[in-house]
């Protein structure tokens, strides 16, 4: 039970970086989208299962963010 305790915290700790650096982007730093980590690393299969509907969320957010800042409309 201990593995998939420290896969939630591995998969928050990867949320968290996400969102700072798209916080960041979105205040002009230099990201890029492979500049965030992957929340689909190979993790334990219960932290897969429970945390796919969120990865998939913030996956589609970060692809909006940078289509969005890399259009004409964000210049």
């Amino acid at each position: 039970m201990g593995s998939a305790r420290d896969a939630f915290r591995a998969f928050g700790a990867d949320v968290a970086a996400n969102l700072m650096l798209l916080w960041s982007a979105l205040h002009g730093a230099p990201v890029a989208a492979t500049d965030l980590p992957d929340l689909r690393t190979e993790r334990d299969a219960l932290v897969n299962l429970e945390t796919d509907r969120f990865t998939n969320s913030l996956r589609t957010l970060s692809l909006e963010i940078f289509q969005w800042l890399h259009s004409p409309a964000a210049r």
